[in-house]
């Protein structure tokens, strides 16, 4: 968790942006888009890390959707002590407490908008309706494996992403999913902008469309291409990590939009 000030005398700005990340993942993960919006707007900068994450693989099991929401609440209530208004980024899962953010009185009061990019809005793997499932966390390990082992697609991959990790850690992640999709995005009120890629093969792309079409708020919804260099999953969609090519052309995106509203 960290700050990165818009200005040495470390003053409150007018916006400040918060970045909440997604699962077994970090504040690197689409970096540097968040520090390019940041600057570009004046804004202070807040980058959370939710529990369980940014520790050793094994702690990734640790995270409950309690914590994560409790890192939520934190996360915006720093966003309000470092500017007037609050801009959220969130990625995957942490999109999915985003959506929850926008839904809640006291969390979005101050919210100026929010960036949604790959939104959790449900796994694509169609083993993720276990995860539900009662006695789940006895089970899982023995239908699933103990272990969840991903290839590191780079040096920087494997330095600020959890790629071996216990397969109950993917708990908390269903249960969150599952809590939110229930909620009336109809009462959402925040301007809001979904990126996404139709291709995604982590989240359903189509379950992003249909909390954008449904939002309450003014929504905006853009699909991203990727390269043949950038996320083989077309889920990470900018960053020096997984999709260096699109990380200016998703920040001059969210910069317009932002401008905007």
């Amino acid at each position: 968790k960290r700050i990165i000030w818009a200005n040495d005398a470390k003053e409150k700005t007018l916006l400040s942006v918060v970045y909440l990340h997604g699962f077994s993942a970090a504040s690197e993960e689409i970096r540097p888009v968040p520090d390019l919006v940041s600057n570009a707007l004046g804004s202070n900068l807040f980058f959370t890390r939710l529990q369980g994450h940014g520790r050793e693989d094994k702690a990734l099991a640790e995270g409950t959707v309690a914590g994560w929401m409790a890192d939520l609440q934190e996360a915006i209530l720093i966003g309000e002590r470092l500017g007037e208004r609050v801009l959220l980024i969130s990625t995957s899962t942490g999109g999915t407490l985003a959506a929850v953010a926008a839904l809640n009185p006291k969390l979005s009061q101050k919210l100026a908008g929010s960036v949604f990019v790959s939104p959790n809005f449900g796994i694509l793997d169609f083993r993720a309706r276990f995860l539900t499932w009662p006695l789940a966390r006895y089970w899982l390990p023995v239908f699933a494996g103990k272990t969840r082992r991903f290839d590191p697609r780079s040096a920087a991959h494997a330095a600020t992403c959890s790629l071996v990790y216990p397969s109950v850690a993917v708990l908390p992640v269903g249960a969150l999913v599952k809590q939110v999709m229930q909620l009336d995005f109809a009462r959402a009120k925040i301007p809001s902008l979904f990126l996404y890629s139709s291709k995604d093969q982590v989240v359903q792309a189509d379950k992003i469309l249909q909390v954008m079409h449904a939002w309450g708020g003014q929504s905006t919804g853009q699909e991203i291409h990727l390269g043949q260099q950038d996320d083989e999953s077309f889920h990470v969609l900018a960053g020096h990590v997984l999709s260096p090519s699109q990380t200016k052309p998703v920040a001059d995106i969210i910069l317009n939009w932002a401008q905007r509203v």
